[in-house]
């Protein structure tokens, strides 16, 4: 029992901080890195290493802030105004099922090896961001292209082709950030976690197994001359 809370609060912990990294890096992907209209996911960085940690559920409820945080900046605002429900149904989608895939995926890989794992995570994060993105915008906000995009152009084809060339630049880039910082940080964590484990248990030992450097002898057994 006292173990199973112990567990929880270390993911809530880790959940916390995590979540407050991810606002923070969705603001500064914000402000710094300019892609056509969207923002760049670099909150997907914080979300894989919260899934990888903590699991498919803490991933989840870090792409949910995810999410919330990119809705909140000004790079949605002419989706929210185009559709506000189709928009909050799509941003929520793809950054709750992009940290539970990446936790689900490595949970299933870790066994195999725990880097080819982290690295098969960010990738299924990143590729489910970008596409459920895609696909619901196309799904569902294909008669909103006009007020979109600002042209007379609409239809399926034309709503496909838009959302796509929009969103081309910032997948490339967060794709190529993602999967090689994510694993990156993942391995040097795991490195620092097996060094300090190592040196402690070392010390450890040496403390409290350590033999005594000679056995007093009583006095019925000296040596008789």
């Amino acid at each position: 029992m006292e173990q199973k809370k112990m567990a929880l609060s270390n993911a809530i912990i880790l959940t916390s901080i995590l979540s407050l990294l991810v606002i923070a890096l969705q603001i500064i992907g914000y402000f710094t890195v300019e892609l056509e209209i969207f923002t760049i996911a670099l909150a997907l960085i914080p979300i894989c290493l919260g899934a990888f940690y903590g699991g498919p559920y803490v991933g989840m409820i870090l792409g949910g802030v995810f999410a919330v945080t990119t809705l909140c900046l000004p790079s949605s605002w002419e989706l929210l105004k185009a559709d506000a429900f189709a928009t909050v149904v799509i941003f929520l989608a793809k950054g709750i099922l992009s940290g539970y895939l990446a936790g689900l995926v490595f949970g299933l890989l870790t066994r195999v090896n725990k880097i080819f794992a982290s690295f098969l995570g960010a990738t299924a994060s990143c590729l489910v961001n970008t596409f459920v993105y895609l696909f619901g915008s196309i799904m569902l906000m294909t008669d909103d292209i006009t007020i979109i995009s600002g042209s007379d152009a609409s239809g399926f084809k034309v709503s496909a082709y838009w959302f796509w060339s929009n969103a081309s630049a910032n997948f490339i880039f967060e794709f190529a950030l993602t999967i090689f910082i994510a694993p990156l940080i993942f391995l040097a964590i795991e490195y620092l976690r097996r060094f300090i484990r190592k040196k402690y248990m070392k010390n450890k030992r040496h403390r409290y197994h350590r033999r005594p450097h000679y056995i007093e002898k009583s006095e019925n057994n000296d040596i008789r001359h």
